[in-house]
């Protein structure tokens, strides 16, 4: 066991352990999970640092990047309402996915979905004190990395307030779609169905070329759940399971499907 955790990185290592005072690393399945993708990541990493890699191997690597980051969104849901030490290691993830598929955008290869201008707008009122409002020089890249930190770090209040004014900064920006999404998982952890659902459902209103309208229509369903909104909940899912039937988020809607259905609901 402790030749296998050498050369792990240190989040993983302290996940590792931090379970082991319950299920061994061996025989858990999200530990397994999580082991294999910290392996492809790795080998995913080292291949984008190549500069001289030919825009095939490029394309054949956001083909796994593709295929990875749905692992990934099956994990985090399957951790949804546990160890914040699990949800660290699912952003840590997320944000190296998204550093890869930027390197990966940067080679000339094309991106799965276009990038939109982040020229900063104007602050308006409800913005002034917002991510870049004290510098008009910082990037949407670090605001958007900035209120990501905060969720990371459990500090749920705060990261809300940051994602809403990265919203209202930057409305053009890249990352949008992203912060729009992580603003309704503040809510989201923290029980507030009311509000993530709203929050949700701009996700599915306003970026519908999204990668992340899976996964928002997901947690709508999950939302509606909670609420005892069954036919919503219902509606939403199934919308899920038919419009991205090979999308990871479809799989996750059907088993809540079927638990509503052995629920009488």
């Amino acid at each position: 066991m402790h030749e296998r955790m050498r050369g792990w990185s240190p989040v993983l290592l302290a996940l590792v352990v931090s379970g082991c005072a319950t299920t061994p690393a061996a025989d858990d399945p999200v530990m397994i999970r999580l082991d294999q993708l910290e392996a492809r990541l790795n080998r995913i990493e080292q291949a984008v640092q190549n500069q001289a890699a030919m825009a095939g191997q490029v394309q054949g690597l956001e083909g796994e990047m593709r295929e990875l980051r749905g692992s990934v969104e099956e994990v985090q849901h399957d951790l949804d309402g546990t160890s914040q030490r699990q949800r660290n290691l699912y952003l840590d993830v997320d944000g190296r996915l998204q550093k890869l598929e930027s390197s990966a955008s940067a080679t000339g290869s094309r991106s799965r979905r276009p990038v939109l201008s982040s020229t900063p707008k104007v602050a308006t009122p409800a913005a002034a004190s917002g991510p870049g409002a004290d510098d008009p020089e910082i990037s949407d890249r670090d605001a958007y990395q900035a209120a990501i930190s905060l969720l990371r770090e459990g500090h749920y209040q705060k990261a809300a307030e940051k994602f809403e004014q990265f919203l209202g900064q930057y409305p053009d920006s890249q990352f949008s779609d992203n912060a729009q999404y992580w603003y309704g998982e503040t809510f989201y952890v923290t029980r507030k169905f009311s509000e993530a659902l709203v929050a949700f459902q701009k996700v599915v209103a306003n970026y519908p070329q999204s990668q992340k309208v899976p996964d928002a229509l997901l947690k709508i369903g999950y939302c509606d759940y909670e609420l005892g909104y069954w036919d919503a909940a219902r509606a939403a899912l199934t919308r899920v399971t038919s419009e991205y039937s090979d999308t990871t988020a479809a799989h996750l809607a059907q088993r809540r499907l079927e638990q509503m259905t052995g629920e009488g609901h």
